[in-house]
């Protein structure tokens, strides 16, 4: 971890960060990552409705003097309460459709920062839609996504970006998770059921989208090539199939923000997941295909939330992984940038002319990975206020932290780690 001070803050609040769902599986993580920093000055709590499971938490890492809070989600005063004592709060309570809005709420009534770890597109949009503008009346920042959900690819992007010299086009990149113990790689059920409500939720999705205004007068870029749905990648040397995850659609809202706010010219993005062979793409796909059809239906959903380990072949499981299994985790995003060199004429730019291959890496992905980077993302909004968007808002990683240290930060910290891999040729 990086040694740092807390940047001095005028905040007359009890906490600095709060957590919120630190009984849960990722909020344990999340608890031991601020647990295990070297922040002077900074103070924060727990928070969550069962006050002898908190206590249990802390007492499990070992941090038994950290302050606890009452909150529950289906009594809004107890949630004023809490966000009114800090001046950010770390959600991870899921899945957000079902119990993330009140927070939102509480939020922009008590002035309160708010970041959280969903991957629940349709949460994240609809919370843009219905709550940005009384956001930024509260001077209040909202960032979704902060976890592995999306930071390593939207701030990735900006990464890439920002190491190319000329004028990049668009992005492809191949998320590899690996279980070095030769292992099954294995979820806590809270992600799954996650997965679960976002896929019912997808076709709102669309509605949703009706309501937002297309760009207008922003650059033509080359647009990433379509791949088939299953593909041999000879740059990862693997298989693979797109990315399901949100990652399109919130790199997608930061280069429309980039774009609006500072005239930067939107790249176009397409993620990838890589597989080590073609039978397991082939699985995967199929498990996906059922999941979504169940997910439709209040049966199939009841199915899928009672029985995630048959449904998902092993791959979810109620005792979630465990800290062995974790430790032996690692993920890479891969970020193949092509665009045009310096110096190219307008007769010459029809094909990009230049590449650069960027890489973030990290420990496992869901969990300690995930936690690294919410804290890491809770102290940019408390540390770096003035590199923030002016007014605040509902807004993604990438457009809230374009500014800021948070790439240093992280990379100076060695756990999440932003490199380029194959310099620009």
């Amino acid at each position: 971890y990086t040694e740092y001070k807390m940047a001095a803050m005028e905040s007359k609040r009890t906490y600095n960060i709060t957590v919120f769902g630190a009984t849960g599986y990722t909020g344990k993580y999340v608890v031991e990552d601020l647990k295990n920093r070297k922040v002077k000055d900074l103070t924060w709590a727990v928070a969550g409705r069962d006050e002898t499971k908190l206590k249990a938490v802390l007492d499990e890492l070992e941090c038994a003097d950290v302050p606890v809070i009452v909150s529950d989600v289906n009594d809004p005063s107890s949630l004023e309460a809490m966000c009114s004592q800090s001046d950010i709060i770390i959600s991870c309570v899921g899945p957000f459709q079902l119990y993330g809005e009140p927070l939102v709420k509480a939020c922009i009534a008590s002035k309160c920062n708010y970041i959280d770890v969903t991957g629940e597109t349709y949460f994240i949009e609809l919370m843009k839609q219905k709550y940005h503008q009384a956001a930024e009346e509260a001077g209040v920042y909202l960032v979704s996504a902060c976890g592995f959900d999306s930071i390593p690819n939207d701030i990735g992007v900006l990464f890439t970006k920002e190491q190319f010299q000329g004028d990049l086009q668009y992005i492809e990149s191949y998320l590899k998770m690996e279980q070095h113990d030769n292992q099954k790689i294995v979820f806590n059920t809270g992600t799954w059921d996650s997965l679960v409500n976002g896929l019912h939720s997808y076709s709102k999705v669309k509605e949703l989208r009706r309501n937002v205004p297309k760009l207008q007068n922003a650059p033509q870029t080359v647009k990433a090539p379509s791949r088939n749905a299953l593909f041999y990648s000879k740059e990862m040397n693997r298989w693979c199939l797109p990315f399901a995850g949100c990652d399109r659609s919130i790199v997608a809202r930061t280069q429309r923000f980039l774009f609006e706010q500072y005239g930067e010219t939107p790249l176009n993005f397409k993620p990838y997941w890589c597989q080590h062979s073609f039978w397991s793409c082939i699985g995967l796909a199929f498990s996906f295909t059922l999941l979504a059809l169940l997910a439709q239906f209040s049966f199939g959903r009841k199915l899928l939330t009672n029985y995630p380990s048959f449904f998902s072949g092993g791959t979810f499981s109620k005792n979630g992984p465990t800290r062995q299994s974790l430790e032996n985790r690692t993920f890479s995003v891969t970020l193949y940038g092509y665009g045009f060199k310096k110096g190219t004429s307008e007769e010459e730019r029809k094909k990009p002319n230049s590449t650069i291959v960027t890489r973030v890496r990290g420990p496992d992905p869901g969990y300690v990975g995930t936690s690294h980077l919410l804290v890491e993302a809770a102290l940019t909004v408390l540390n770096e206020a003035s590199s923030l968007p002016q007014k605040g808002g509902v807004l993604t990683p990438g457009s809230a932290f374009a500014k800021t240290n948070l790439i240093k930060r992280l990379n100076d910290g060695g756990k999440v780690v932003f490199e380029v891999v194959e310099e620009q040729k």
